[in-house]
């Protein structure tokens, strides 16, 4: 019965491993946009804003998701 928990396992890591792609992938829009916004001001700047604080929320959603346990007894 060994190997069902060692497939949960791996299930488990491949979710990481798609979660640290994710997160890796809205870094890099978060550095550029945020180097972006260094010289946009107006309304560009604040839609600028806007897409940063999205991206910012749909990392933090990625890292909660991490965070939970992976094993629950």
């Amino acid at each position: 019965d060994n190997d069902d928990d060692e497939e949960e396992f791996d299930d488990m890591k491949e979710k990481d491993n798609i979660i640290l792609a994710k997160l890796d992938v809205i870094d890099k829009k978060l550095e550029e946009k945020l180097a972006e916004l260094e010289y946009t001001f107006g309304r560009k700047g604040k839609a600028l804003e806007e897409e940063i604080r999205d991206l910012a929320e749909e990392r933090n959603e990625l890292t909660e998701k991490k965070r939970r346990p992976l094993f629950r007894k």
